[in-house]
């Protein structure tokens, strides 16, 4: 029989909080084009280029090596210098019932401990469109290609400074495996403003992993959803919603797995009453897994703090709890993570930001397989032109619990990697229009 004690819990947190930030810490200034990529509400029509070329030194050190896993890759367990550039294209269009965002990116990078070279490319569009008078359609898609198989679970690493332009060293910094592979995730949303103060919404979504050299590693995740939302008053209101997750892997035997989630709460969108520059964000939800014959129920949740300060600074703490289907594990990942991060500007020429994160779980229930995961970083950016700049990073990340037998992929038990890096960042503002007076502000 599954764990019913969960459902015991979900009714005691079926109240959830969610207060998002009333206050937008923004990079401005002569250089606020070079230090972040984030559009400025009054643009109407902007197009970007971007690109970078840099160098840096991987420390590599694989603890508890994995006798039955093959030698690894040296561009992922040998320390040396590399040599890279990367670079990416940005196009954003906002009108008063249209927003559009699309982008492509490419990087490449040389090893001294390889002859071989690793390259990555990928892209992504968004739409949001009115379709009625109350009606909105939003939609996504992003694809990618690596190299390598990027491990890090449910781990966002955050550095503080979401919009931050400085790629160096991304994207290999956390690459674990060489596995080359290709992403494609896509996903749409209805979404109906059915009284002034009540919405109702439908979507549905779909994930698919192709493992170019190991086939039997491929994941598809398809997945539906719906929910209504009632605004109480202009801060406070309530939601509840349902969603079902189908997830498939393509080794022999391997059946569709779903995952249910309910969602039910009261939402609150302003500032803490002692502070007018922090807000306080926290939910829950339950999710439904079913292994086998069983059904698990499990509390999934989050809680971030993000505080304001000067003109330009931003600190942000938070806590997650998760549970995800990955392709790196044919069982469900069941993680708790804790975040933090700064950034801001010394001067209008200088930005900094850092930030560390740390996650531990355990793959599938009642197994006793623990696994972690760790990321650092902090980055240094100096403008020497409106459109030139240089930049340092270092990081740090380090994976460990992978016993033998554990995942289908190579992995060794343990391993930490820093990364020393410096780069010559560029932007190119191709096109660049302002909203005239005449336009409204945006309604989705």
């Amino acid at each position: 029989m599954g764990n019913h004690r969960g459902v015991f819990a979900f009714l005691l947190t079926t109240l959830v909080f969610n207060t998002s930030a009333a206050f937008a810490q923004r990079i401005s200034g002569p250089f606020a084009g070079l230090f972040s990529n984030e559009p400025n509400r009054n643009t109407a029509e902007a197009l970007d280029l971007r690109g970078s070329v840099f160098g840096s030194y991987d420390q590599n050190l694989v603890h508890d090596v994995n006798a039955d896993a093959p030698p690894g890759d040296p561009r992922l367990t040998n320390s040396g210098a590399t040599l890279g550039a990367s670079g990416s294209m940005t196009y954003d269009h906002s009108s008063d019932n249209l927003q559009f965002g699309a982008h492509v990116s490419g990087s490449t990078r040389g090893y001294t401990v390889s002859s071989e070279r690793a390259s990555a490319v990928g892209g992504g569009a968004v739409v949001s469109k009115q379709i009625g008078r109350k009606l909105f359609v939003n939609a996504r898609t992003t694809t990618h290609y690596s190299p390598f198989y990027q491990y890090a679970p449910a781990l966002t690493g955050i550095d503080g400074s979401p919009g931050a332009t400085w790629p160096a060293p991304a994207p290999f910094a956390i690459g674990a495996v060489a596995n080359p592979n290709v992403v494609l995730e896509g996903d749409t949303e209805l979404v109906s403003h059915f009284t002034k103060r009540t919405d109702f919404s439908i979507g549905v979504g779909a994930t698919k992993w192709w493992f170019l050299d190991f086939p039997e590693n491929d994941v598809a995740t398809a997945s539906g959803h719906l929910g209504v939302r009632h605004r109480l008053t202009r801060p406070l209101s309530l939601h509840l919603g349902y969603g079902r997750e189908l997830v498939g892997y393509n080794y022999p035997g391997a059946v569709r797995t779903p995952n249910d989630t309910i969602d039910a709460g009261v939402d609150y969108n302003d500032a803490l009453t002692f502070s007018r520059r922090t807000t306080l964000s926290f939910g829950a939800s339950t999710s439904a897994l079913h292994t086998g014959d069983e059904i698990h129920y499990r509390i999934n949740g989050s809680l971030l703090l993000t505080r304001g300060f000067k003109r330009t600074w931003q600190a942000t703490a938070g806590y997650f709890r998760s549970s995800d289907f990955l392709p790196a594990y044919r069982e469900p990942v069941l993680e708790d993570r804790a975040e933090l991060g700064v950034s801001g500007m010394f001067l209008s020429r200088l930005q900094w930001s850092a930030g560390a994160a740390y996650a531990r779980g355990t793959v599938g229930f009642d197994t006793g397989d623990r696994i972690e995961s760790s990321s650092a970083s902090t980055t240094l950016g100096f403008s020497i032109t409106r459109f030139l700049g240089v930049s340092c990073q270092y990081r740090f990340y380090h994976y460990g619990g992978m016993r033998p037998g554990l995942s289908p992929f190579d992995f060794q038990e343990r391993q930490s990697r820093q990364v020393f890096a410096v780069g010559l960042n560029a932007w190119f503002p191709i096109l660049n229009k302002t909203k005239t007076a005449t336009q409204g502000e945006d309604r989705q």
